[in-house]
């Protein structure tokens, strides 16, 4: 397993970290934003890891939960990016 076929796993792994230190040491707003940060990598991570599976049927619905992910959290990101901006 290369690094490069992990990059999305650990950067979902020090965003998700980054959300649980700044809910209790920065404002909940930015933590907020690292877990948009962290759903998105980690539902890239999904559809990526699941490009090399055969099986049709677990493909289809683990990749759904990854695109599931990817979209809510770029709606995390989206809305408080606009939330700061107003």
């Amino acid at each position: 397993m290369k690094i490069t076929n992990r990059i999305f796993f650990i950067a979902s792994i020090i965003f998700g970290g980054l959300t649980i230190i700044s809910i209790f040491f920065i404002h909940s707003d930015i933590a907020s934003i690292f877990l948009g940060i962290s759903l998105l990598f980690g539902g890239l991570d999904e559809v990526n890891l699941l490009k090399g599976m055969d099986s049709e049927e677990t493909n289809r619905g683990s990749k759904t939960g990854g695109i599931i992910a990817i979209v809510a959290g770029l709606f995390i990101i989206i809305a408080y990016i606009v939330r700061f901006l107003s």
